[in-house]
């Protein structure tokens, strides 16, 4: 009776400490690998897609707020031009196309002291660089760079 009460001490021992090991191994080395690879989803991940959605969704990168209250703008042509160009530059961050500098398109948004201004900046990088601002945007901005910017832009009013 002995022996067997010792059995299973060591068996439910031997399980807790396997369970605990994979959990260990799962969490600790695999799913962060896995996430850097983009095989899985990080919370930071799922939050900055759900920011790049809405910022789509909303069409805070359409000039036709702009277009409709020309006369509300808060920044100068020469603000909205060098923000622009910022964006544009940013994706290639002066690496020739090595590194990117999101932080620097990032900047270029929070220029704008309402959403007619970053429609303002749409329009001027549309009429620049002939591409939809929130295209070029998708093409390299990191998730954490689009929670920055709706976090940016739930502080802004209208006009």
């Amino acid at each position: 009776m002995k022996d067997l009460k010792g059995a299973k001490t060591i068996l439910i021992v031997k399980g807790v400490l396997i369970v605990a090991g994979v959990s260990l191994a799962y969490f600790g080395v695999i799913k962060p690998i896995f996430n850097k690879l983009g095989i899985t989803n990080s919370k930071e991940d799922r939050k900055g897609k759900k920011a790049q959605e809405s910022l789509s969704k909303d069409g805070y990168f359409n000039a036709s707020l702009y277009n409709n209250n020309k006369s509300r703008v808060s920044i100068t042509t020469n603000q909205a031009d060098y923000s622009a160009t910022q964006i544009y530059d940013a994706k290639y961050g002066g690496c020739y196309g090595f590194c990117d500098n999101e932080e620097m398109a990032v900047n270029g948004i929070k220029v704008a002291k309402s959403l007619v201004d970053i429609s303002f900046i749409s329009n001027q990088f549309s009429e620049y660089y002939s591409k939809d601002l929130g295209s070029y945007l998708e093409s390299f901005l990191e998730n954490k760079n689009y929670t920055e910017i709706v976090n940016y832009i739930k502080t802004l009013k209208k006009f």
